[in-house]
């Protein structure tokens, strides 16, 4: 019975030990059937803060790991050798450079495609020995290009004669307070100085205009709602005296017409009337003499 027990509890054990040796081959890619490849690249400056299992980025998005870290056989360069996805393309544009992966001082390797008139170093090209992968060529990065700049800037200081610098210095001084004692110069600051005097009065007499401007267009914006409303008015009154005078002239018309039928009638009378008053005062068959 012992026996039995020791043997399901070894088949448990062996089969859960297969499980998870099997899970931790699956997530890490064991059984993909992807094949990782091999590139190399060369750098001619410190490499500090990049270790075996960093990171290679290509814009943002990882595309492998470092391998392993060494010295190169020409016994000046260092040889990073990387494992790459196949999936990403590496053509000769591709260029590697050094870039921060955080405040703690560690270094990853970005993969850009370089820009027009860019440098890459290091090409397969231009090495004294045979690689042991195809080659990626590098560039520098930010902090290689910093500490450029400030290689130069020693070396410009080195070149400097500051012996030479100050005796100059010290004529150029010696030229400006022999050009501030001269009396010209005292006239012309007095100039600038009354110019400067009369521009502020100026300055004052525009800034009280625009105050009275402003003042005047606000006094007109306060008018015009009294004046709109009395011109509105007039016209009222005028439309009113228009329909008194549009009916007394209807009412005129209607009056006048009755009179001027009967001067019509008049005229048509008045030959027969004075006919009637000449037969009434002249007897029939009488000459009138005059």
């Amino acid at each position: 019975m012992m026996k039995a027990n020791n043997l399901r509890l070894g088949i448990f054990f062996v089969v859960t030990m297969t499980f998870f040796l099997a899970v931790m081959i699956w997530l890490t890619g064991g059984f993909s059937g992807k094949k990782s490849v091999p590139y190399v690249c060369y750098f001619d400056w410190s490499v500090s803060g990049l270790s075996v299992g960093g990171e290679v980025m290509y814009n943002g998005v990882l595309v492998g790991s470092v391998k392993s870290i060494s010295i190169a056989p020409d016994g000046v360069l260092v040889q990073v050798l990387m494992e790459v996805d196949p999936l990403f393309i590496v053509d000769d544009e591709i260029t590697a450079s050094l870039t921060a992966a955080g405040i703690t001082g560690s270094q990853k390797i970005d993969l850009s495609r370089a820009g027009e008139g860019e440098v890459q170093l290091n090409r397969a090209d231009e090495l004294s020995f045979n690689p042991p992968a195809v080659v990626i060529p590098v560039a520098p990065g930010m902090m290689q290009k910093l500490a450029h700049g400030a290689d130069r800037m020693v070396e410009i200081m080195d070149t400097v004669d500051f012996e030479v610098l100050s005796v100059e210095l010290n004529k150029m001084l010696v030229n400006v307070n022999r050009l501030l004692d001269d009396a010209e110069v005292e006239i012309l600051m007095d100039c600038l100085v009354s110019n400067s005097r009369n521009l502020d009065s100026l300055l004052i007499t525009y800034n009280r205009l625009g105050r009275n401007a402003d003042l005047l267009v606000a006094q007109m914006r306060a008018d015009l709602p009294g004046l709109s409303s009395d011109a509105q008015h007039l016209i009222e009154s005028f439309e009113e005296l228009s329909e008194i005078l549009r009916a007394f002239t209807h009412n005129a018309s209607v009056t006048l017409e009755p009179v001027s039928g009967f001067a019509g009638e008049a005229r048509e009378l008045m030959p027969l009337i004075r006919e009637g008053l000449d037969a009434m005062i002249l007897p029939q068959g009488r000459e009138v003499v005059w």
